[in-house]
């Protein structure tokens, strides 16, 4: 362990709090890919699974904090605050992204010789954490708009990732040993972060507003019908509501007919 590495592992560990911190406190999930943090609970699964094997108590340490928050981080969004979560936005299909970095990890091993469960499981969590920000891309598409805390969760990850491939590049000029299917990815998973935090954050989202609109009486036509402070409650509530249009014209005609009528029938 050295500073970058060390630095790169302190801001991957503000991210997972940053995170949680924000979800609990607003208690949801709106603005986050959940599918996102599958993908990369899913990374940090396969890659400090071997937290057991005691290689350090530092690694050890941080390799069970790492799962217990991500574990944590996918609870709370798909079960603790589930009616939050808005899986409309969020329906990218990250089947092919598993299946593809599956692919990728057996097929780049096995021309080296009969890959170890412990290299394809590392390679896989590589190749999945830099294809987990696409979930998260294309729930921006779907609802354009980019929630704050999305975008500094994104930012700690960016420098969480900076780091290491600063440690890795020191690492490179000391030992003169770079790791290409470890690099590579990181590489990928930085730009891609970079160019997720350019995108611009779209509108906010504006709720309705009610406005306390008054009715709207109709005038008065003619003398010989009763003033409209004389009229009851009820024709108010009923009737001269309704306003001005041109059903109630008709109604008032089909009225005024059967009232002729009336009156002509009772002079004979």
């Amino acid at each position: 362990m050295n500073i970058p590495s060390f630095l790169g592992d302190l801001a991957h560990l503000a991210a997972y709090l940053f995170l949680i911190f924000r979800i609990e406190k607003r208690q949801s999930s709106v603005g986050i890919s959940g599918k996102m943090q599958v993908l990369l609970t899913a990374a940090i699964l396969t890659r400090y699974w071997d937290f057991v094997y005691f290689f350090s108590i530092y690694l050890s340490i941080k390799n069970f904090i790492f799962i217990c928050l991500s574990l944590y981080l996918t609870y709370i969004i798909f079960i603790k605050y589930r009616k939050t979560y808005e899986k409309r936005c969020d329906s990218f299909w990250i089947e092919s992204i598993i299946l593809t970095s599956i692919t990728l990890s057996f097929c780049l091993y096995i021309q080296d010789g009969s890959p170890t469960p412990e290299q394809i499981s590392r390679l896989f969590s590589h190749f999945v954490e830099s294809l987990s920000i696409i979930p998260q891309v294309y729930f921006y598409i779907v609802k354009q708009q980019k929630d704050e805390t999305i975008i500094c969760y994104i930012a700690l990850m960016t420098l969480y990732r900076t780091f290491y491939i600063i440690y890795w590049v020191i690492s490179y000029l000391q030992d003169g040993n770079l790791e290409a299917l470890v690099f590579y990815p990181g590489i990928l998973q930085t730009t891609s972060y970079a160019i997720f935090l350019l995108f611009p954050k779209g509108k906010k989202e504006e709720l309705p507003v009610f406005r306390n609109v008054p009715p709207r009486f109709i005038t008065q036509h003619s003398l010989l019908e009763t003033p409209l402070l004389k009229r009851s409650a009820t024709a108010s509530s009923s009737i001269y509501i309704l306003g001005r249009d041109s059903s109630f014209s008709s109604l008032n005609k089909s009225f005024n007919t059967d009232t002729q009528s009336t009156s002509s029938e009772e002079r004979y």
